[in-house]
């Protein structure tokens, strides 16, 4: 029942990608070697889920595999690039999140929380600088595009959603109906039910009454394309794109449909919203800088620039704009602090975004927003405070573990605070030396605290470490040294020297002797 309340694990959030990109085997995948190897990578994924075994080594392996899979549907590398440097900055967000801020909500409303505060910007600006970064596209050049991938829903709650509108669009750049793109030569059918097949796997998926994998999506209207070739002109924009706005209508469409599904309409619909608004103000800023650097080189197609020339104005433009963000975020912070019942008024607002820019105000002041919904009670945090000073208090005893756990109890906090609990009593035992006990409440607090505790992850994990030691407990302060590094939390002894057997052995060696749970 505690697991319910945490983060989603980072292997939750492997797989998820895996799986909203359609890229887990099918008989249509064009990888047959991969497809052999279903299974055993199906189990690699299943065990980084429910972290078992060595999670950093079957963490990269999945990445490489993602990356492999990847590049067997989408043959352009710098759009590769610009989708994993999305996931990218997309995991490094979750993952900063993870170790500096603790939830005592469940996972589903956890991820509410993460979306809300941070997915959304961090996708607007990822995918924005990505693409700035490889394509050098300007603002204005991505807008036109987003309603595509975005879904449509109707005042009766009828959606309609990205797959759909981008595989109408293939039709209607073709010129075609649905059955003159997918079975030209229906009288043919008979000796090709393949024809047949596609047109009916089509026209299911755009009436979402069912949902395709990458490859079998991508195969179809591959081979539906090449029927046209020699018969008549096909449009050059659709041969470049329609890969890329199949893969990615496929993505967005998982996405929201998992949103509608766990959140409802009206999150869905806000959540849309949202990520309109967001791209339509980004491309303000993304256009201004572009005229800037057309006319700081006198060079109206950006194209033309060097590459190393490119990328340095993108680093210097990209630091200057996370400035802007850092310091939109102060200042609203201060006016609340000011005017906690009323801290946006309007012209100050105004006056703001017009310092500052439209994207940094609107992202920060929701930002604030949604945080504020998700504070804590104050019977919650008064309850973590006094566990923390119990902690810190040399004279705290197990009787006064006993009574604040009655207290966890009486207030209804225990699933929320269930590791502090244990944790307390670790340390109490550590203080008389009972090193034995200690362990194995310690061991305890450490996999309650996991994606729930916060930045008080860095002291659960320190502290499990040190007592493995003492209690000569090599293979379980490996594994904890393993996920310390998976989540990216650091470890003492070792937090920036390469990790061969010799420094394991070594700060293995400095816990057993050393005494740190006064600090």
């Amino acid at each position: 029942m505690t697991e319910s309340i945490s983060f989603p694990t980072q292997g939750e959030l492997v797989t998820y990608a895996f799986k909203i990109f359609g890229l887990l085997p099918t008989k249509y995948d064009r990888d047959s070697d991969f497809r052999d190897k279903a299974k055993t990578f199906q189990k690699l994924l299943s065990r980084l889920k429910d972290e078992e075994g060595q999670l950093t080594k079957n963490f990269e392996k999945a990445l490489k595999t993602f990356d492999e899979r990847l590049s067997k549907h989408i043959d352009d590398q710098q759009t590769r690039f610009v989708i994993q440097g999305v996931l990218a900055n997309l995991y490094r967000e979750y993952n900063q999140t993870l170790i500096e801020e603790g939830t005592n909500r469940s996972k589903i409303d956890t991820l509410l929380y993460f979306l809300s505060t941070r997915a959304i910007s961090t996708l607007v600006e990822a995918v924005t600088f990505q693409s700035l970064l490889r394509h050098r596209l300007s603002g204005e050049d991505l807008v036109p595009h987003l309603d595509m991938f975005l879904v449509d829903t109707t005042d009766e709650g009828e959606p309609t959603w990205p797959l759909t509108k981008v595989i109408r669009w293939i039709y209607s750049e073709m010129n075609c109906s649905q059955v003159q793109f997918h079975a030209p030569r229906r009288s043919q059918a008979a000796e090709n039910p393949a024809l047949e097949q596609n047109l009916e796997n089509a026209g299911n998926w755009v009436r979402d009454q069912a949902f395709p994998s990458l490859p079998s999506l991508l195969a179809n209207f591959q081979s539906s394309l090449a029927l046209h070739e020699g018969d008549r002109e096909i449009p050059k924009s659709l041969t470049t794109s329609m890969v890329l706005s199949l893969t990615l209508a496929r993505v967005s469409t998982a996405v929201f449909k998992d949103i509608q599904r766990v959140y409802g309409e009206r999150s869905l619909k806000k959540m849309t919203e949202c990520v309109r608004l967001y791209f339509t103000a980004i491309a303000d800023e993304v256009k201004e800088f572009k005229g800037e650097i057309r006319q700081q080189c006198k060079q109206d197609d950006l194209t033309q620039l060097p590459t190393a020339v490119w990328e340095s104005a993108c680093g210097h433009y990209f630091q200057f704009f996370q400035s802007k963000n850092q310091e939109a975020l102060v200042t609203l912070q201060r006016l609340c602090s000011a005017d906690p019942d009323n801290p946006f008024k309007p012209i100050v607002i105004q006056t703001l975004a017009h310092k500052l820019g439209r994207y940094q105000v609107i992202t920060r002041m929701d930002q604030m927003v949604f945080s504020a919904a998700w504070f804590p009670s104050d019977g919650f945090q008064d309850l973590l405070d006094l566990g923390f000073r119990l902690k810190n208090d040399p004279q705290t005893s197990e009787a006064d573990v006993d009574r604040f756990e009655q207290k966890l109890s009486a207030a209804g906090m225990t699933e929320q605070l269930a590791w502090l609990g244990p944790w307390l009593r670790a340390v109490c035992l550590y203080r008389t030396e009972r090193f034995a006990d200690a362990f194995e409440y310690s061991e305890k607090a450490y996999a309650l605290g996991k994606y729930r505790a916060g930045r008080n992850q860095y002291l659960l994990v320190n502290l499990y470490m040190e007592l493995c030691a003492k209690n000569n407990r090599r293979l379980k302060f490996k594994k904890a040294l393993d996920w310390a590094n998976y989540a990216g939390i650091k470890v003492r002894w070792i937090r920036s020297e390469e990790q061969t057997q010799e420094t394991i052995d070594v700060a293995f060696e400095f816990f057993r002797v050393a005494n740190y749970v006064t600090h």
